[in-house]
């Protein structure tokens, strides 16, 4: 390829890639735009006091035939669940079949 022939294509490739920075600039903006709307979104259920939760949880898997808490342990419930000590008192255990099995209810 010819001198001439080279910084055209350089030049070309320049400004491909000033094209696709201000593409990013712009994504980032907008990027910011929509974590600071999420960031300030509210969920009621989240500010329910710890204990109502506990209580929710209790009469969730309590109420439910083979439920485990374990499925509670997601995110922002993950400490109430954990300090919850009436949810931890049936265990399942699984077999080889995948099949789950009730080894322990002490709550009525």
């Amino acid at each position: 390829m010819s001198g001439t022939n080279l910084r055209a294509r350089l030049t070309e490739i320049q400004q491909q890639i000033s094209t696709l920075e201000a593409q990013m600039a712009s994504l980032r903006s907008e990027e910011e735009a929509v974590a600071r709307e999420l960031a300030a979104l509210v969920y009621p259920v989240l500010t329910l006091p710890n204990d109502v939760v506990s209580e929710i949880f209790i009469q969730y898997v309590h109420g439910v035939p083979k439920t485990s808490p374990l499925g509670l342990l997601w995110r922002s419930w993950r400490e109430v669940a954990l300090a919850t000590c009436r949810l931890w008192t049936r265990f399942w255990r699984f077999d080889d079949k995948l099949r789950s099995h009730l080894i322990a209810d002490n709550q009525t």
